[in-house]
């Protein structure tokens, strides 16, 4: 995925930093490879992906992955902040209210995106909240901007984040979930993962030992699993997911209910070691992925490499996702549980 947006900002990253300033540099889903190019340097990064983060601390003085937190960083104490807005609304408000608190009096915010992502009326935004003027530049199909926050002290009006940091409830037909904004479908329940506990209900028989939620957001088919009575005998949970949001909400979840289980930030559960004998997964194929992409590949090798001989696995994914095919290569049986017509349940074993 060639960014426009990202290559500009990559652009003024190594423009900037020639001044050896106190710089951060805010990273989301948006990120692709282009970062690479870039040489070791003194940067702080705050990134909600786990396997980002964890890459770029090989390059960056400081990356750390978190949910954008900037707790840890002193009110007037940055030079610089680069940003890529993101595709929520909740977390480029989140991020633009954190970076005016951070950034010094003069310092800059360096900005970018796409006109269809709304770029044109957070610029507006910040105009108005920070009482200062804002320069769009229109380059090709992306705006941009390098903002200045004022010398002096003015009144500032937070932009309307929804409480980003706070969980709350999403009311089911069944039970509340907590969930927060930063993380995908995040304030409702997803039709797949419906589907899913669906088929599982009709397997015809009792399921126990190690169960692996590969990929679960805020750990819905966890907490909606654990209460089959086919699930009476499960001796251990492990949720594991690549996003922040997800990590604090199914945390919480689990807590919330009194779920035992393990939840692990992790790129699809890389450095798990353990075996399971039943892993459910809802992976991310949803639009702004490629489905012929390796990501595919990704979660069927994890699930294969996780999975006890005579184990268990159920993918949900969209109809149209050629999984039988990909899975050939890790499965010894693949089966369509369920097709409604959008989405389908495969069933997969060693």
């Amino acid at each position: 995925m060639n960014d426009l947006a990202i290559n500009w900002l990559i652009e003024q990253i190594n423009l900037q930093q020639s001044n050896s300033l106190n710089q951060l540099w805010v990273v989301d889903e948006n990120i692709g490879d282009q970062w690479r190019s870039l040489p070791p340097m003194n940067l702080a990064v705050i990134c909600n992906r786990f396997d980002v983060a964890h890459q770029m601390k090989t390059l960056f003085s400081q990356a750390e992955f978190s949910d954008f937190d900037f707790s840890s960083i002193a009110d007037n104490s940055l030079d610089t902040v680069f940003y890529r807005i993101s595709k929520e609304k909740a977390v480029t408000h989140q991020v633009i209210n954190e970076a005016y608190r951070c950034l010094k009096h003069d310092g800059l915010l360096i900005v970018a995106g796409y006109k269809n992502e709304g770029i044109k009326t957070y610029l507006e935004k910040v105009g108005t909240h920070w009482n200062t003027k804002v320069t769009q530049k229109k380059l090709r199909d992306i705006y941009t901007a390098l903002i200045t926050k004022p010398m002096q002290h003015q009144e500032h009006h937070l932009l309307d984040s929804s409480s980003y940091t706070t969980l709350r409830n999403i009311h089911t037909d069944e039970f509340p979930i907590f969930s927060k904004p930063g993380q995908f479908g995040w304030n409702k329940l997803d039709a797949g993962s419906k589907l899913l506990l669906e088929a599982l209900n009709t397997i015809p028989h009792e399921l126990s030992g190690e169960v692996l939620d590969l990929g679960c957001g805020y750990g819905y088919l966890s907490l909606e699993a654990s209460r089959l009575p086919r699930m009476s005998t499960i001796s251990g949970w492990t949720l594991t997911d690549n996003n922040a949001a997800a990590i604090l909400s199914a945390t919480a979840n689990c807590e919330h209910y009194h779920l035992s289980a393990r939840v692990i930030p992790d790129d699809c559960a890389m450095s798990i070691q353990e075996r399971f004998d039943l892993i459910l997964c809802n992976p991310p194929f949803h639009q702004g992925f490629d489905v012929e992409n390796n990501l595919t590949d990704k979660f069927l090798a994890s699930a294969a490499k996780h999975l006890n001989p005579n184990g268990l696995c159920l993918f949900v994914v969209n109809q149209f996702i050629p999984l039988e095919r990909k899975a050939l290569p890790h499965s010894n049986m693949i089966e369509v549980l369920i097709n409604d017509g959008k989405f389908k349940v495969v069933r997969l074993s060693l």
